[in-house]
């Protein structure tokens, strides 16, 4: 219920003339959503909240942008770690970062993620987390980083311990090829020109 009374006030503050007072009324709504999170959360309320969080895009100031960061930081450190729903929460940790600016930070946030659940499962990437190699690799092109992402991609590839995964991590791999030719990006293979 606090995060529908932030959406309403948030809409209101839309309107011509809604700056103040819907403004106003939308941080404090915001606020109670941040101080609710100290009660036990029900089974997959952590991961819903967190995605609804990210999928606000970007907002339109320093205060609801730092007090949503607040909110999804407070929902990863109550996840353990390398568990389905930390990469869950880091990733829309990362995605409102990245909607905010903060490219690198939501690189840095989704890739230790990834390196958790990595080391829990003794040195290759789990399947469940390959969903978020896919946001990570996109990021990287966006950014046009293209050798990391080859360097990163071939990392997780080789210690796959079938060959259908070794075989998904080619095909991102090829996909990546395509995209440094098309963006003038640099790889292993040369420069696309």
């Amino acid at each position: 219920l606090t995060f529908a009374t932030y959406l309403v006030r948030a809409r209101a503050s839309l309107v011509p003339n809604g700056k103040g007072e819907h403004r106003a009324a939308m941080i404090a709504a915001l606020r109670t959503a941040t101080a609710d999170l100290d009660r036990a959360l029900a089974p997959g309320e952590r991961i819903a909240m967190a995605r609804m969080l990210a999928d606000l895009d970007a907002l339109p100031g320093d205060d609801e942008r730092a007090l949503r960061r607040q909110m999804l930081e407070t929902l990863r450190a109550g996840t353990a770690p390398a568990s389905l729903e930390d990469l869950a929460v880091s990733h829309a940790l990362g995605q409102a970062l990245w909607s905010d600016g903060a490219q690198d930070a939501a690189l840095d946030v989704l890739l230790a993620a990834l390196q958790r659940s990595e080391r829990d499962a003794g040195g290759a990437l789990p399947e469940q987390a390959h969903t978020y190699v896919e946001t990570v690799v996109s990021w990287w092109t966006q950014r046009g980083r293209f050798a990391e992402a080859e360097r990163r991609l071939i990392a997780w590839r080789d210690p796959q311990p079938t060959p259908l995964g070794r075989e998904r991590f080619d095909q991102r791999l090829d996909n990546l090829y395509i995209a440094a030719l098309d963006g003038r990006g640099t790889t292993s293979l040369g420069s696309g020109k």
